[in-house]
């Protein structure tokens, strides 16, 4: 016994140990180490490469095609390359007998650390491909296995038409003192679409260290550097700044090309006195100022006009700027769910910790050398939290707690935010996405051009729904037939809660080899199809039918100024025998656990765990708990006939996401939305409610397109999700891929187009959900759609809206 005893503990840490190398089984082996590199010439650097410091570099001599070679006994199916001097153009080969093959070209666009997906390689070669004598160097190379690439591996995206935040920065290692608190919320949390900028890069190392503290701060828009030299100027003074730059029209011109280029809703900069008195940090907010007005006249340097156009920024904030009553009051010291429980200063502090080269620096204070750090400057200093704002086009902040404050039109919609806007990726921060999106630009706010944010995106109140909250359905007008009136063909279901009667399904489609019974199912047993290739899945049992099919989607172009739409969209067709209660149902990441305790996983991953047939994206509530205090609410949101929050948000006319829609699912198949204020949760369980998410807009109502639609004619194109009703017990889920034109195409879709595409499937009434990255489609535990290469498998969620189980 007592040996017994004395092994528990041994047990208890090969037990632990086990467990965490099973969960990283899934995760791709790093063979950079075992790998062999052979350069063109300078071979004595060669280690630097990968000794993993990216304060080390290797570079070739100045010459034509300049290459490296790396081997490996393993096969590489991931290579990440950090460039110290990238080539215009270069090429990543494989050997084939005595050549060497292309298999992916590089340098467009510029992205100086980039990552490459390849099948299964044990020779690769890196040519630069640029026509002339010329130098590559790289600061580090990474070879990767089969499986999951972590997290840290950085895929850039390139940035959007137009942006929601616009961050200025003067030197890397400034965003994240001042500003990186600030940039994580709203990139990382609220899934806004954010672009950073900085004036000077230093050398290629700072460059690096810029984009590895970006990319742990959640941003995965490339940032822009500018070509200025770092300089301390003296005297201390802006003008001597200006001439250290090469003149003011420089930099101005610099400047003003940034506010028509990244198309911001708001710019946030640095302090007018520099933070510790920096001149070239007062030069930049001097250049941000003065660009206010010129960004937005034509005859301003007219060459980026006629590149981009002029662009009205609606808001600009300056750090510190304005008394303390009058400047936001961001909270940054409350844990992020995007960042695992981490808050904004912590993050920020972590990826200041990745700016290798600022380490011991620092400024005196009272004679003593104070070290850089977000605690010391960001936090004590000179407070993150507090900014300024300086000039307005939208009206003065009422809340002082959100960049993004009354500018109605989020310009992540373009890229897609999550659970804030959209609630995003939403769609809407960015796209419909939730918050945490996408989602999270816009231009100026004209109303017609409203942008939808991913789910995570700022959660702005929503829009009314246009309709007479006091206005009754009768069972009526829902089912077509006289309630009264009892149908004695069928036995009832002895739970009366069942009430309508079950649509009929049609037909099996031509591609499916299956006899179906009179009323579109199976007699007994089950039926899957799973024909990838060609876009169509089926699943078929005595009770459930559900039919998948992708489809490329060219809608046509309503206006000459919006972009061609090319996608493929992925339409779930389901039937479901209400009267055997066949209904849809809620799956949880970790069921054995309470609500609160769960972790995130990828949908992929919890379909895999669980027998679901067929599971979507919802509308990501998880990210607005406990946030109603700040604007943000979460709802009305019940699961499974279980009432877990009653949290209405205050009607009000805005087209921001979400709009706090609702999308009710009923027992008896049919359903409903309204605002979240127009009906409490009790009142959708005693009305039959089995599922009701949050989200919204209502896109499509009596088979026509909603007040949302007709009002704003938006042309953001976004990945988005819709979920609709054709008639009782038969409903039409879609996902539209968006923000893939270098993978398989897709561009996105308007929110108008979607509702169309609900109309053109039949459905009386459909709800945006969240969209961008968190638009998620699995059957029999495989994803079916694509989503950006950033976040491949979807957002982590913590639910699945299901249909069927499969056998196990």
């Amino acid at each position: 016994m007592n040996r017994l005893k004395a092994l528990l503990p041994l047990l208890l840490i090969l037990t632990l140990i086990l467990a965490a190398a099973a969960a990283r089984a899934d995760e791709a082996e790093d063979l950079t180490e075992s790998c062999t590199l052979k350069v063109v010439d300078k071979a004595g650097k060669i280690r630097n490469i990968t000794d993993g410091k990216y304060t080390s570099y290797w570079e070739s001599s100045k010459r034509n095609e300049p290459w490296v070679v790396i081997s490996s006994d393993k096969p590489i199916y991931g290579l990440y390359l950090c460039f110290q001097k990238m080539p215009d153009s270069y090429v990543i080969q494989k050997q084939s007998g005595e050549d060497w093959v292309t298999v992916a070209e590089g340098g467009s666009p510029r992205f100086h650390h980039a990552f490459f997906e390849l099948d299964g390689l044990k020779k690769i070669r890196i040519l630069s491909t640029e026509e002339k004598k010329h130098i590559m160097g790289f600061n580090e190379i990474y070879a990767f296995g089969e499986g999951e690439i972590p997290e840290w591996v950085q895929r850039w995206e390139e940035p959007a038409d137009r942006t929601d935040l616009l961050f200025l920065a003067t030197h890397p290692d400034d965003d994240v003192l001042f500003l990186g608190s600030a940039i994580t919320w709203y990139a990382a949390e609220l899934k806004k679409n954010v672009q950073v900028a900085y004036l000077t890069i230093s050398n290629t190392t700072r460059r690096s260290e810029a984009l590895n503290g970006l990319w742990a701060l959640g941003v995965r828009t490339y940032p822009a550097f500018g070509s200025f030299p770092d300089k301390y100027s003296k005297p201390a003074k802006v003008d001597q700044a200006y001439k250290d730059m090469g003149g003011q029209d420089k930099v101005l011109g610099w400047v003003t090309e940034l506010y028509r280029r990244f198309r911001p809703a708001a710019v946030v900069t640095q302090d007018i006195n520099g933070e510790y008195g920096h001149p070239q940090h007062e030069m930049l907010v001097d250049a941000a100022i003065k660009c206010w007005d010129r960004a937005a006249d034509a005859s301003a340097y007219p060459e980026s006009a006629a590149a981009y156009g002029a662009w009205e920024v609606k808001k600009l904030y300056v750090h510190l700027y304005g008394s303390e009553e009058e400047s936001t009051a961001f909270n940054w010291d409350v844990p992020m769910e995007s960042m695992g429980g981490k808050t904004a200063n912590e993050t920020a502090e972590a990826a200041f910790a990745l700016h290798k080269t600022q380490e011991g620096k620092g400024n005196k204070f009272n004679g003593k050398r104070v070290p850089f750090s977000v605690a010391e400057y960001g936090v004590k200093r000179y407070p993150n939290n507090r900014f300024g704002l300086y000039s307005t086009r939208v009206g003065q902040d009422a809340t002082h707690t959100d960049f993004l404050e009354n500018i109605e039109e989020s310009a992540a919609s373009v890229k897609e935010a999550p659970a804030e806007d959209e609630p995003a990726d939403e769609d809407g921060a960015e796209d419909g996405e939730d918050p945490a999106e996408e989602d999270p630009a816009e231009e100026e706010i004209p109303e017609e051009e409203v942008t939808e944010e991913d789910t995570a995106e700022e959660i702005p109140e929503e829009e009314i729904t246009g309709e007479d909250p006091a206005e009754e359905i009768t069972e009526e007008e829902i089912t077509g037939e006289d309630p009264a009136e009892e149908n004695t063909a069928e036995e009832e279901p002895d739970d009366d809660t069942i009430r309508g009667e079950t649509a009929l399904a049609p037909a099996a489609p031509e591609w499916a080899d299956v006899k179906l019974n009179a009323a579109g199912y199976l007699d007994e047993g089950e039926y899957v199809l799973e024909d990838a290739e060609n876009g169509h899945w089926m699943y078929v049992t005595p009770t459930l039918r559900i039919q998948i099919t992708r489809s490329w989607e060219t809608p046509e172009k309503q206006t000459k100024k919006e972009a061609k739409q090319e996608f493929f969209c992925y339409t779930a067709e389901i039937w479901c025998d209400l009267a055997k209660g066949e209904l849809p149902y809620t799956a949880w990441s970790e069921p054995d656990k309470p609500r609160d305790k769960m972790k995130p996983k990828i949908m992929k991953t919890i379909a895999q765990e669980q027998p679901i047939v067929f599971g979507t994206s919802t509308d990501y509530y998880t990210y607005r708990l406990g946030r109603s205090k700040s604007g943000v609410y979460e709802g009305v949101v019940i699961r499974d006939g279980e009432i877990l929050y009653d949290v209405p948000a205050p009607i009000k006319k805005r087209y921001n996401f979400p709009t706090y829609e609702t999308l009710a699912l009923y027992t008896d198949g049919h359903v409903e939305s309204l605002h979240s204020k127009e009906k409490s949760a009790e009142e959708y369980i005693r009305d039959g409610a089995w599922e009701v998410y949050t989200f919204g807009p209502c896109i499509v109502r009596d088979g026509a397109v909603t007040e949302f639609i007709t009002d704003i004619a938006n042309r953001v194109l976004n990945p988005r999700h819709a979920f609709g009703m054709v008639e009782p017990g038969h409903y039409i889920d879609v996902i539209c891929e968006g923000r893939l034109k270098s993978t398989d195409g897709s561009t996105g879709v308007t929110m108008g187009d979607l509702a169309q595409i609900m109309i053109d499937r039949g459905c009386s009434i459909a709800v945006n959900l969240d969209g961008g990255q968190t638009a998620v489609m699995v059957f029999m535990g495989k994803q079916l759609n694509m989503v950006q290469k950033s976040d491949p498998n979807g957002r982590a969620t913590k639910e699945v809206l299901c249909f069927g189980k499969r056998a196990e």
